[in-house]
């Protein structure tokens, strides 16, 4: 207990079917002034959907993503997309930002900084977050 200066999870909350007890124990372990840095799955476009009836992505006449098609995003819960990648075999759950947010807050963290950054120039993932990255300190 309190003995943890920073404490980091990479692309794991969305795994996690308990996420309360993860950030209580997180902390637990924190010393005061600690800081948690976490990476998602970001809730806004990696909403629950299911292939084929329900495809993550609106295509262009040529089969190229050109936006996300959230069906589903008040939904929590675990989902599993019914494709072949991992969300497919493996599932996610999902839950609302304002839930993920509000959940921190209540563990006692305070809010330091939330990013979304998009990659390369090109493409669908050049306009749309695909990540959510939270930093909180106690």
């Amino acid at each position: 207990d309190a003995s943890i200066d920073i404490a980091v999870s990479q692309m794991a909350i969305m795994d996690i079917p308990d996420y309360r007890a993860m950030f209580q124990s997180v902390r637990r372990v924190l010393k005061a002034g600690g800081v948690f840095v976490f990476s998602l799955l970001h809730p806004c476009f990696e909403a629950p959907f299911h292939f084929p009836d329900q495809p993550q992505f609106l295509t262009d006449e040529n089969g190229n993503s050109i936006a996300y098609a959230i069906r589903q995003y008040a939904k929590e819960g675990f989902w599993q997309s019914g494709g072949k990648g991992v969300r497919g075999h493996m599932g996610a759950y999902h839950r609302t930002l304002s839930t993920l947010i509000n959940d921190l807050l209540g563990t006692g963290f305070i809010l330091e900084r939330l990013e979304e950054p998009v990659v390369g120039d090109r493409g669908l993932s050049s306009r749309v977050p695909q990540a959510l990255l939270i930093a909180a300190h106690i």
